[in-house]
């Protein structure tokens, strides 16, 4: 950009869901990721005929990315290499995870596919993907979960970065009937490979969470959304783990009739006193509360869009574009309203 724009080119980024993980990771450590995708490249031109090595190889390059530390020294530099950002705008970032990844490892069920695969396919995909590590919640299991069961209650305290976690949820995983000759072959991939990606997810956050990362200089735009029972945690029932919202509802009005100690319209307003310890506002997907961890923001903005619906919705779109060429400090121009129509949009907010 130096050689064909200038030293004095700037731009801004927009960065969707886990974008923003990685724009906030790459204003930490600019320098790095610069070579790291150089490094990247090479991998992919060694593996080109091998996918599945290529990933477990991304693994163990990106683990050993995340460990960076560097001094005060080396940090000014990059944080001078990042001064080519003008602005940055996060859009339902899940800054402290999301419980949906979690979901989708252990049942095999994400909504936002396209096509309708098998739970095993879905987790066989989900799970080799390094980046959806990065977007488990950066809490306790115990914190993830209502009433574990004694099995898992001897790993409750760790987080969900650790393979000893997985490898008691994987009691509770929708792989699908054993079969020898594939399902334990695959299996066993996976937890080969996640293994890796725990670690490298592990040390992502660890360097995101640096006081030194945190102190990046950039002003920054949050826009989510709060209008939408997002999920928060899980519901065992037997050999099984609740998720969704009409099965936790059912579930809790199952154990309250059983009680047979309340009225019927006494259980339907216990039924929504409890459903707020499983989900909590967000956007389907993101909790508000997870948007707005890790980081202080200039502007922040809430809609009641779904998550992938947040970067169609014309308030969102219109308040973009009032940030990016509008509000600028640095710049001396007549003061303009944001367009008559966002206003009316945002008014419905």
């Amino acid at each position: 950009m130096d050689t064909n724009y200038g030293q004095d080119v700037k731009f801004s980024i927009i960065a969707h869901s886990m974008g923003g993980l990685i724009t906030k990771f790459y204003l930490a450590y600019t320098e790095f990721c610069n070579n790291a995708v150089l490094e990247m490249d090479k991998l992919k031109k060694k593996t080109a005929n091998d996918p599945d090595n290529m990933r477990m190889k991304q693994a163990i390059v990106y683990g050993s990315i995340a460990q960076i530390k560097p001094d005060k020294k080396e940090r000014d530099k990059e944080k001078n290499k990042a001064g080519i950002i003008n602005k940055v705008i996060l859009i339902g970032t899940p800054n402290s995870g999301s419980m949906e990844i979690v979901k989708i490892f252990i049942t095999g069920n994400d909504s936002t596919m396209p096509i309708n695969p098998t739970p095993m396919d879905v987790i066989k995909s989900i799970s080799t993907m390094p980046s959806t590590y990065q977007l488990l919640p950066r809490v306790a299991l115990e914190m993830c979960f209502k009433d574990c069961h004694e099995e898992i209650e001897r790993v409750s305290k760790k987080d969900l970065y650790q393979q000893v976690v997985w490898e008691s949820l994987d009691k509770y995983a929708n792989y699908g009937a054993p079969d020898p000759e594939k399902n334990d072959t695959e299996i066993a991939k996976i937890r080969k490979f996640r293994s890796l990606a725990l670690r490298r997810a592990e040390e992502f956050m660890n360097a995101l969470n640096t006081e030194e990362a945190k102190s990046v200089n950039k002003e920054i735009f949050l826009i989510g959304s709060d209008r939408i029972p997002t999920l928060e945690k899980g519901l065992f029932d037997g050999k099984v783990v609740l998720f969704h919202e009409d099965n936790i509802k059912e579930k809790i009005r199952s154990d309250l009739e059983n009680r047979g100690t309340l009225g019927q319209e006494a259980i339907e307003d216990k039924i929504n006193e409890k459903f707020l310890e499983y989900y909590a506002p967000g956007d389907g997907t993101v909790t508000r509360s997870s948007m707005l961890g890790g980081a202080r923001y200039k502007n922040t903005m809430f809609t009641s869009a779904t998550h992938l619906g947040l970067v169609q919705d014309p308030s969102v779109i219109d308040n973009i574009l009032y940030y990016l060429l509008e509000d600028d400090d640095d710049i001396e121009r007549p003061k303009h309203q944001p367009l008559e129509q966002s206003q009316k949009i945002d008014d419905r907010y």
